[in-house]
């Protein structure tokens, strides 16, 4: 693939500078090469490779992958400073809001990667991935990432010595960590997760 991106444009530098406390500097610049990226990609590839590919000077693959599964960052506190960044710009409605949860499947390519399984996708079938429980915060025509937790096999989790939660455990965790900004909050979910337990 021809490279095309030369550097991150100036006012797209000065959102992400918004991010800067929470990256050590070469983290920091791989999370804006990797935001931009992702962007770019638009329809394309949004892996590793497929964005490196991108920039005109490409990096060693080795650091975006690092940083992407041996950083110290937190992903929590991206997407909180992202969600607080853009609701403090919006004008909310204070009577209903809406909180959507549904589940992602992230395409991986190496069975080395980690907490990757085999996972079932309507549009690609069975395939090797990461699977992701994910909340969506809508109110007015405001639509941010509310939450994400990444869904591990019982046989994953117990290699990594982590907790197993189902993915109706973790979509009832997002709905708890749920802040409301409105008198009413108003849940929608796929049918799937529609057992007693969520309920």
């Amino acid at each position: 693939m021809f490279g095309f991106i030369t550097s991150i444009p100036r006012k797209l530098k000065h959102l992400f500078s918004k991010f800067k406390p929470l990256f050590t500097k070469p983290q920091y610049e791989n999370f804006c090469r990797a935001e931009m990226g992702i962007m770019v990609a638009a329809q394309g590839e949004h892996d590793i490779k497929s964005i490196n590919q991108l920039f005109i000077d490409r990096k060693d693959q080795s650091s975006l992958n690092r940083f992407m599964t041996k950083s110290k960052w937190n992903v929590q506190d991206i997407v909180k400073k992202g969600r607080d960044l853009l609701l403090s710009e919006s004008e909310l409605n204070s009577e209903v809001e809406y909180k959507l949860l549904d589940d992602s499947v992230c395409r991986k390519y190496s069975p080395q990667t980690e907490m990757v399984c085999y996972n079932h996708s309507s549009t690609m079938g069975t395939a090797l991935s990461h699977d992701y429980v994910t909340s969506l915060y809508v109110n007015n025509e405001v639509a941010v990432s509310d939450g994400l937790k990444l869904y591990g096999n019982e046989r994953k989790c117990k290699e990594k010595g982590v907790e197993f939660k189902t993915k109706v455990q973790l979509a009832c965790g997002l709905i708890r960590d749920h802040v409301s900004r409105a008198k009413q909050t108003i849940c929608l979910w796929d049918s799937w997760f529609m057992c007693q337990d969520t309920v």
